[in-house]
């Protein structure tokens, strides 16, 4: 759960041509370093101008990711010391055991490693309490049969690499605190900060990067925005609520292309929804729900 570059090739549906799409994902991890994240966006920068320009540029937040990442894969897995490991051959002496969430539904299930304690079920999950040698799933009472499955898959995986390891289906509401699912986890408060956020109430807003000897970041519209505003000789961010868009225009200069990503990254800092998907798009090479977005 640290950090990855990603790059799609799809052939355009929309032209007669061999012509090829191009989406590059960066994809920031909850542990990754601001290092970490400076790189990645660097190398889809060096990617685009490999490309002649045409990739679409993407940033996926753990546990935010947009749509159209989570569709590439069957399942996404999160695991705190890498997927391998979750897999390796083991004694019982030597497994440490894992909480394992199943959460989501036909389009995507995600696969999370959380802590070791009872304050993390959730009835409308499934969870997988893997103690090396025996397994234990706990279908929460509105889970779905997506998830159901995904952690019987999971299992079955588990238990052909293992060998003797042996599992058991559990239904929540049948789980009584003696079992030794629920023993195998700590009833401590969990240390996490608190997490409430208020409502957002911001209307959708359209921004201009532009470069007079100095950068300069100003709003150009909100609520209603008119793609009569998009200028093809500068930079434009596209804030609506669920996804942000940086429009690069075809005579954009060198600096505001090399900190179009940058000035997106600390735009949504300072919002009630700093992990929605940035999407980065030339001009010519905008996708549908770009011009969706403006009136």
């Amino acid at each position: 759960i640290r950090q990855c570059l990603i790059l799609f090739l799809q052939k355009n549906p929309e032209s007669k041509s061999e012509e090829l799409l191009y989406d590059v994902h960066f994809w920031i991890g909850e542990y990754s370093t601001q290092d970490e994240y400076g790189t990645a966006a660097y190398k889809t920068v060096e990617l685009d101008h490999l490309l002649d320009d045409k990739p679409v540029q993407h940033r996926e937040v753990m546990d935010h990711e947009s749509d159209l990442f989570k569709s590439y894969f069957p399942a996404i897995t999160k695991m705190e010391g890498g997927a391998a490991s979750g897999f390796r051959h083991v004694g019982p002496k030597e497994y440490t055991a894992r909480l394992l969430q199943f959460k989501g539904d036909k389009k995507n299930v995600t696969l999370r490693e959380k802590p070791l304690n009872k304050h993390c079920l959730d009835s409308s999950d499934v969870f997988i309490l893997d103690l090396g040698l025996k397994i234990f799933q706990w279908n929460g009472e509105t889970s779905n049969k997506d998830e159901r499955t995904k952690a019987m898959q999971y299992i079955s995986k588990l238990k052909g690499i293992r060998g003797k390891a042996s599992s058991q289906v559990l239904d929540s509401d049948r789980v009584g605190p003696d079992h030794q699912f629920m023993k195998a986890l700590s009833d401590d408060p969990l240390d996490e900060e608190d997490a409430a956020v208020g409502v957002d109430d911001s209307q959708p807003a359209l921004f201009r990067l532009k470069n007079t000897d100095k950068l300069y970041f100003t709003k150009e519209a909100e609520g209603s925005l008119p793609k009569s505003k998009l200028d093809s000789n500068d930079v434009f961010i596209v804030d609506n609520k669920r996804e942000l868009y940086v429009w690069v225009g075809k005579g954009a200069d060198s600096a505001e292309r090399r900190n179009a990503f940058s000035y997106a990254h600390k735009y949504l800092q300072d919002t009630k929804h700093p992990f929605i998907p940035i999407t980065c798009l030339n001009e010519g090479h905008e996708k549908p729900e770009f011009f969706q977005t403006l009136s």
